[in-house]
């Protein structure tokens, strides 16, 4: 795996993350009656498990976050080390977001303050790809 398909990767992901950086700061809040559904906690965490583990855009965004700091120079054992972490660290994310956002506390909590907390984590998304962005370009010069 060359250096420049390295780049191209590393350059797409950040592209990326722009991308759901924008997408998050602009979505609209069509969904602000699902927070006050009687919903069973238990049903309300085995579906949010479920859209956190089968979401493919999860998996998308932690391999672009992990394509910004895995050097390619490291032996193959550390690189997998990094992707079997990786993994470990994503199935805890999911099971711990999935109980988290399952709690009516953070529910309505969440609710009330989405949209703050769409435009605070879609700015995080952007300012880390720019900054990667130039950090590659930096490189080539």
């Amino acid at each position: 795996f060359g250096t420049s398909n390295y780049f191209i990767i590393k350059m797409a992901c950040s592209l990326y993350l722009i991308y759901v950086g924008f997408k998050t700061m602009f979505i609209e809040d069509t969904d602000s009656n699902v927070a006050t559904s009687k919903i069973d906690n238990k049903s309300y965490f085995y579906e949010a498990f479920c859209v956190e583990f089968t979401n493919p855009l999860a998996f998308t965004f932690f391999i672009s976050i992990m394509t910004m700091y895995i050097d390619m120079n490291n032996p193959i054992v550390v690189i997998t080390a990094y992707w079997v972490e990786l993994t470990i660290l994503a199935a805890l994310w999911f099971l711990s977001a999935s109980y988290i956002l399952s709690s009516k506390l953070v529910t309505r909590y969440t609710t009330r303050y989405r949209r703050a907390i769409n435009i605070v984590t879609g700015a995080l998304f952007i300012i880390l790809a720019i900054k990667n962005i130039v950090f590659l370009i930096e490189q080539i010069m």
